[in-house]
């Protein structure tokens, strides 16, 4: 027996809705390879993408994804910068939380 394809439609459920949530403001714990990158982005000389690609085994083009998309999404803050024709990623330590209330001034 054939069912219509309008039938079929209407019996499929909608797809959810994409959320558009920000990135959280302290970072999130990140664990093995995606670590692997985050402890060599916070040396304080950062590291380029053959580092990366040397500690993780992953091609450039994963490395990058992975920057621009998981660890982003995470919280963490990439920056790069071009150094003798080698560009060098960083990601600055994620600040401490700050304790105590705030001050009121009169």
């Amino acid at each position: 027996m054939n069912t219509p394809a309008s039938a079929i439609a209407a019996e499929t459920p909608a797809p959810p809705p994409v959320s558009s949530k920000p990135a959280p403001a302290t970072p999130q714990p990140v664990t093995g390879k995606l670590k692997v990158l985050v402890d060599l982005l916070q040396r304080p000389q950062g590291a380029s993408i053959f580092d990366l690609a040397d500690a993780t085994g992953w091609q450039f083009h994963s490395i990058r994804g992975a920057l621009a998309g998981a660890l982003k999404a995470r919280g963490y803050t990439i920056l790069s910068e071009k150094l003798d024709k080698v560009r060098i990623y960083r990601s600055p330590p994620p600040a401490p939380p700050r304790r105590g209330r705030k001050k009121v001034s009169a």
